[in-house]
């Protein structure tokens, strides 16, 4: 495996961002910034042997300073949802920022707008961000560290740790945007999630604390779909946005999607309980590298991560990391061409 870095460019306070590229013995192509801890490419054979772009990003620093879709971001501290944007943790209420609605998302003053340090080490790229007590309105000094590399010719690995100075939920993923086709819409992927059971979610998508069966439903991907052919369903007006509870324990797999014309698949293994699984309908006209513009459903998410509002459902696994504890979490995505 080989990593070059180079510039990407000057963030408002001078501050320099750099961009990595990371290539595997099989040729496959990863690129990360340092801002935001960003996945901005991913590049992949067809069936034919046609190195292609199988993720959405752009290919300078200045559209992610103000990017409202986390493209390849990492996210934390806190992944997805909590709801009314607080948590009470060991007899003390943290109000968080709210940046949906009443809702705290994808941690709020998130790290997707972060400039981390990095380093080459080994074959494998080092990030770390130290978030400041308060930041998002959560406890404590946090340390998050990431290592990335290609652990085969096709697996892209990222090993997250990350340790506290006083009792704060974590809950860590990476937001990359696939599109495995020629065809600038997912709709035609097909989809195998590994779940007997999703979260029930409210109408601001926050879990009512319930698990359901996703036999005799939409939702039930166990056996494969074409995503599009799910949507006429009542249950799926604007496609998967969808919490799932991911079969097994440890690392393993949570998902496959893959694509007809382009043969290409990515399977997420992931050692978080949950997984979220979006199909983009919010990518409304927006744009990417090289001028591309994305319709809704341009582009799919596999988030493995803990459930989201955890920190206020005590039946769900817990997220809450005290001093003299490490969170760790491994997410793999791995590529293959049939």
């Amino acid at each position: 495996m080989s990593i070059s870095r180079a510039d990407f460019g000057t963030l408002p306070d001078g501050r320099k961002a750099e961009l990595f590229t990371l290539t595997s013995p099989a040729g496959l192509v990863a690129k990360i910034t340092n801002y935001g801890g960003r996945v901005t490419s991913i590049q992949t054979p067809d069936r034919m042997g046609n190195l292609g772009e199988i993720t959405l990003g752009y290919d300078r620093l200045e559209p992610y300073l103000t990017d409202p879709y986390y493209l390849g971001a990492t996210i934390g501290r806190y992944a997805n949802r909590i709801g009314g944007a607080a948590f009470d943790l060991d007899g003390t209420t943290h109000n968080l920022l709210q940046n949906e609605g009443d809702t705290h998302l994808h941690g709020g003053d998130g790290f997707e707008r972060k400039l981390w340090t990095a380093e080459i080490e080994h074959e494998t790229l080092i990030l770390r961000y130290a978030s400041p007590n308060g930041e998002g309105g959560y406890p404590g000094n946090v340390d998050v560290t990431l290592h990335i590399s290609w652990d085969t010719d096709v697996d892209l690995r990222i090993d997250y740790k990350a340790s506290t100075n006083a009792p704060c939920p974590i809950n860590l993923t990476n937001h990359t945007y696939f599109n495995l086709s020629h065809d600038i819409d997912v709709r035609g992927h097909t989809a195998i999630v590994n779940a007997r059971e999703y979260l029930l979610t409210n109408e601001d998508s926050i879990p009512t604390g319930e698990r359901k069966d996703v036999k005799n439903s939409a939702l039930d991907l166990r056996g494969g779909a074409i995503i599009g052919h799910r949507f006429n369903s009542c249950a799926l007006p604007e496609g998967y946005d969808h919490s799932y509870v991911i079969d097994g324990e440890g690392l393993r797999d949570a998902a496959t999607v893959s694509t007809p014309d382009t043969g290409r698949s990515v399977t997420l293994l992931t050692t978080q309980p949950g997984l979220q699984f979006y199909t983009g309908y919010g990518l409304k006209g927006g744009a990417g590298r090289d001028g591309e513009i994305w319709p809704e459903f341009a582009g799919l998410c596999l988030e493995g991560q803990h459930h989201p509002d955890s920190p206020n459902h005590d039946h769900f696994p817990n997220t809450i990391i005290r001093p003299g504890e490490t969170y760790t979490q491994t997410q793999i995505y791995r590529f293959k061409i049939s």
